[in-house]
C-alpha cells in the first residue's frame, strides 16, 4: 500500500504536469534528465511559494491523508530493509 502524498509531492506532480517537455521525450535518458530538471525547478518554485499558496497543497495533503486512513484503517508505515 503506497503512502499518502505529502504537500510537496502534490505540488511537484502538478508542477511537472504544467512543465512537461512539449516534444514529448521518449528515451530513458531524456526522461531522467527531464525528471531531474523538473524536480529541481519544482523544489526552487516550492521554496519561493508564499505560505498562503502552500496552504492549498497542505490542505490537499491532509485530505489525501484522511482518505487514505479511511480506505486503509489498519495501515502502518513499515519501511523495508535493503
Amino acid at each position: 500500500i503506497p503512502r499518502p502524498k505529502n504537500s510537496f509531492i502534490i505540488f511537484r506532480t502538478e508542477f511537472a504536469r504544467l512543465h512537461r517537455n512539449p516534444r514529448g521525450s521518449r528515451s530513458k535518458t531524456d526522461v531522467k534528465v527531464l525528471g531531474r530538471t523538473v524536480s529541481g525547478k519544482a523544489a526552487d518554485a516550492w521554496r519561493e511559494l508564499p505560505p498562503e499558496q502552500k496552504q492549498r497543497y497542505q490542505r490537499l495533503a491532509e485530505l489525501e491523508k484522511e482518505q487514505h486512513a479511511r480506505e486503509h484503517p489498519d495501515y502502518q508505515y513499515r519501511p523495508r530493509r535493503r
